[in-house]
């Protein structure tokens, strides 16, 4: 279900959207959809990766708030220059751990 909102944006932003918008053949609308949803996601990211790197979070509590899986997590935070503290056991035990779940 898609929700209705007002927002304000800078002149040029709605500009290079609209040029893109004929360029690509696509409603401007669908654009600044997308780039929102893109966008979104990003912000998700950063902030997992900004509260796992200041230990308010856990790598499975980061990888769900970025909806990401452990090991995609694991290569963003490298990505970003943050080594886990994660041990070979400690993904054993989670590996178990969620055996047991499912």
């Amino acid at each position: 279900m898609l929700k209705q909102i007002s927002l304000r944006i800078p002149k040029t932003t709605f500009d290079v959207v609209s040029d893109l918008s004929k360029v690509e053949h696509i409603e401007r609308s669908m654009l600044f959809r997308q780039a929102l949803v893109k966008g979104v996601k990003q912000l998700r990211q950063e902030a997992a990766v900004d509260l796992y790197k200041e230990g308010n979070i856990s790598i499975s509590g980061a990888a769900e708030l970025a909806n990401l899986g452990v090991g995609e997590m694991m290569d963003l935070l490298i990505k970003n220059g943050i080594k886990s503290d994660l041990t070979l056991e400690d993904l054993k035990e989670e590996r178990k751990t969620v055996g047991k779940i499912i």
